[in-house]
């Protein structure tokens, strides 16, 4: 419990100072869209997001790939112990 309030205390403070401050917390002219559109620094911009996102979501995926393996593994496992258990106990 300590800890949920203090990450709740962290947010709150967080929130308070981006309402104070909005400058810090605005984004840049490319991200907010004044920068031009069509310019090939806003073009770099998008591949650097569209690689970010792809590296990131690949790596998720695989982890999350190899937990539900390890899981499905698991359960087959304890299936297997517990079929091997009542074979034993019918001798």
């Amino acid at each position: 419990m300590k800890t949920l309030s203090s990450v709740v205390r962290t947010l709150l403070v967080l929130g308070i100072v981006s309402l104070i401050l909005p400058q810090s917390t605005a984004a840049c002219p490319y991200c907010f869209g004044a920068g031009a559109a069509e310019s090939s620094m806003a073009d770099g911009l998008k591949m650097a997001i569209a690689s970010l996102v792809g590296v990131t979501g690949t790596v998720l995926g695989a982890f999350a790939f190899f937990f539900f393996r390890l899981l499905r593994r698991s359960e087959g496992a304890l299936d297997s112990s517990e079929k091997s258990q009542t074979l034993d106990s019918r001798r």
